[in-house]
C-alpha cells in the first residue's frame, strides 16, 4: 500500500513533531507523530523503493518532501541482514569481526553499532554511499538497526520467553529468543524469501516445547503458521500482542512495520 505522497502542506509545523524512516533493500517508510497527548497525530507513508539503490531512495525521499522539514527528533532504522551480535567488550575489533561474519559485501560499506542489551551490540553494515546520503538528509539523526530495536523492546516490554518470529514480509524476518530466566539467548536476521523460508529458520530456531510467539504484517502469517503446525504439531504457537499505549497511536500508524512502533517506546 502506498499513501499519497507526503508533501509539506500536510503540517504546518514539523518542530514538535517526531520523524522515523526506516530503509529496508525494497521499501521506504516514514511514520511521522505529533505531540503527545490524547489528540496526537500520525502519519505513515510506506513506498517500493526501484531496487537497493542510493539513487531510488534520493528519488523516494525528494518526492516526499515533508520528511526534509525541520524535526523536534528524527530517527532511522537500518532494515538490512548484514548484521551480526557481538559482546560491547570487543568493540575494537568490530572491523575484524566484519570481515569474518560478513565477507559478502563488495562495495564500500560504513560500520555502524547499536546496544540491544547490558552487555551486547549489534553490528550492522551499510553501504558508505547509502550512509552517506542519508547522513547529509537527516543531519541530526539516530541511526538504528531493525534487529537491535526488535531485541530491546522484547526485552523491556513483552516479559519475555520462548523464540519471537517478527515479519514485516516474507524477506524481512527477525528471530529474538529468550531463555526461562526472560534472558536473550537468540538473535538472528536469517536470510528469507518466502513464508517457507520464514518456517525453516523458526523451526531450526526453536527448542522443542518452546513456545514459538509469531507477529507478521503480511498474509505469509498464515502460511508460516501452517507449515509449523504440519511439521511440529506439539509447538505452542502465540500472536503477538500490542500494548494499549502503542494501539493508542491510531489507525495510521499501526499501519507501520513493528520495528518503527516498538521504537516509539524506546
Amino acid at each position: 500500500m502506498t499513501p499519497s505522497l507526503l508533501t509539506r502542506e500536510l503540517i504546518d509545523d514539523t518542530s514538535a513533531w517526531r520523524l522515523i524512516v526506516r530503509i529496508a533493500d525494497d521499501t521506504m517508510s516514514a511514520l511521522l507523530l505529533g505531540p503527545d497527548g490524547p489528540e496526537r497525530g500520525a502519519l505513515f507513508h510506506t513506498e517500493r523503493l526501484e531496487g537497493p539503490s542510493v539513487k531510488a531512495l534520493e528519488n523516494a525521499v525528494y518526492d516526499n518532501p515533508l520528511l526534509l522539514g525541520d524535526f523536534e527528533a528524527v530517527d532511522v532504522i537500518f532494515s538490512t541482514p548484514q548484521c551480526f551480535a557481538a559482546p560491547r567488550t570487543a568493540s575494537p575489533l568490530r572491523e575484524e569481526m566484519a570481515e569474518a561474519m560478513l565477507p559478502d559485501y563488495d562495495a564500500p560499506r560504513t560500520l555502524l553499532a547499536e546496544p540491544f542489551c547490558t552487555d551486547g551490540e549489534l553490528v550492522y553494515a551499510v553501504g558508505s554511499e547509502m550512509y552517506n546520503f542519508v547522513a547529509r538528509t537527516f543531519a541530526c539523526a539516530r541511526f538504528h538497526h531493525s534487529l537491535a530495536i526488535d531485541a530491546a523492546w522484547l526485552g523491556a516490554h513483552a516479559e519475555p520467553s520462548g523464540l519471537y518470529a517478527l515479519c514485516d514480509s516474507a524477506s524481512e524476518m527477525n528471530l529474538v529468543g529468550f531463555g526461562p530466566d526472560r534472558r536473550l539467548v537468540y538473535l538472528n536476521r536469517p536470510p528469507t524469501f518466502a513464508p517457507a523460508d520464514c518456517a525453516y529458520y523458526i523451526l531450526a530456531a526453536a527448542a522443542p516445547g518452546a513456545e514459538l510467539t509469531i507477529g507478521c504484517r503480511t498474509g505469509a502469517g498464515e502460511q508460516i503458521e501452517e507449515t509449523l503446525g504440519a511439521v511440529r504439531p506439539d509447538a505452542r504457537i502465540m500472536p503477538l500482542t500490542l500494548p494499549d499505549a502503542m494501539l493508542r497511536l491510531g489507525r495510521q500508524a499501526l499501519q507501520a512495520p513493528f520495528d518503527m512502533l516498538f521504537l516509539t517506546q524506546l
